[in-house]
């Protein structure tokens, strides 16, 4: 994914608010770097909602079809999935106090984790991503991180970031 530009992504943004329709796990599960921005993680316009609904339904079953899910739905997995995934991120941190020095969000959908956020140091992004993938029933790992620790390294992030002031969150 390019690089995006926090601030350009959010003015780009459409005024309609952002909601998690399908209440797709969404966690911060650090939180060192206040100047992170908040990633978009899967929330969207009901018109994106609404595109993105048939899509959905044939990625959740192909899992169970292709003899890769015993769920029949890769979604199903999900809430599982997050709640592994925040207790391995606990363990993680009190066996590796570095990880903590970030602020990570994941979001979980049908078996994929997408992970992103911001680290202090460039050799935490692997170690991020083979935490994430130790996770039972987790099939696929994304991370998109930035490096640093201040709003000027944040202009632009790997990620679509939230507008301000614009979803929903739980």
């Amino acid at each position: 994914m390019a690089w995006l530009s926090a601030n350009a992504a959010a003015a780009a943004e459409p005024t309609e608010t952002l909601r998690n329709h399908y209440n797709d796990p969404f966690v911060r599960v650090t939180n060192a770097i206040a100047a992170c921005p908040l990633p978009r993680g899967p929330f969207m316009t009901e018109r994106e909602a609404q595109a993105e609904a048939h899509p959905r339904i044939e990625r959740g079953t192909t899992c169970f079809m292709a003899g890769k899910c015993k769920e029949p739905n890769a979604y199903r997995y999900d809430a599982r999935i997050a709640e592994r995934a925040q207790a391995a991120v606990v363990d993680a941190v009190r066996e590796t106090p570095a990880l903590a020095k970030s602020s990570v969000w994941l979001t979980v959908q049908r078996r994929f984790v997408f992970a992103q956020g911001c680290v202090g140091d460039r050799r935490q992004i692997a170690q991020w991503e083979a935490l994430l993938r130790a996770v039972p029933d987790v099939e696929y790992v994304s991370a998109d991180f930035a490096v640093g620790s201040t709003a000027k390294q944040f202009q632009r992030v790997p990620y679509p970031v939230m507008p301000t002031g614009n979803a929903k969150l739980p």
